[in-house]
C-alpha cells in the first residue's frame, strides 16, 4: 500500500465506553503500520497512541460530521470502520493489499 490511503474510526463522544476494547482488538489485529489512522470523534480529548491522530469533528448530525472527515483527509481512498467494528481476527495483509490493487486497477 502507499501514502494515498487513510482509515478512519468515525465515533461520537457518547460512544466512548466502546473506545478501550475497540482500541485493544485494533491493535492486537490490524498490525498495519503503513496506513495513516484518524480517531474522529466530537470533541473529547484522548490520550492516543500505536500512530493514531484524533481529529475532532465537533458536535452535529451523524452525516455532517463524516461529510466534514470526508472534505479534510486529501488520500484518495479511505478505508471507513466505527467503534462497535471489533477486529477479533488477524488481518490479512495479503487480502486487504488485493482489495486495495483491485481498486486501482479498476479506477
Amino acid at each position: 500500500m502507499n501514502d494515498n490511503i487513510s482509515l478512519i474510526l468515525h465515533t461520537c463522544d457518547s460512544y466512548e465506553f466502546c473506545w478501550d476494547g475497540f482500541l485493544h482488538y485494533f491493535k492486537k489485529n490490524f498490525q498495519i503500520e503503513s496506513i495513516k489512522k484518524y480517531f474522529c470523534n466530537e470533541e473529547k480529548k484522548i490520550n492516543l497512541s500505536d500512530g493514531w491522530e484524533q481529529f475532532p469533528t465537533g458536535k452535529g448530525q451523524w452525516s455532517n460530521r463524516l461529510i466534514h472527515i470526508l472534505n479534510n483527509i486529501k488520500d484518495d481512498y479511505i478505508i471507513y470502520i466505527q467503534e462497535d467494528m471489533w477486529i477479533h481476527k488477524k488481518m490479512d495483509y495479503d487480502f486487504l493489499n488485493s482489495c486495495y490493487q483491485y481498486f486501482l486497477d479498476k479506477n
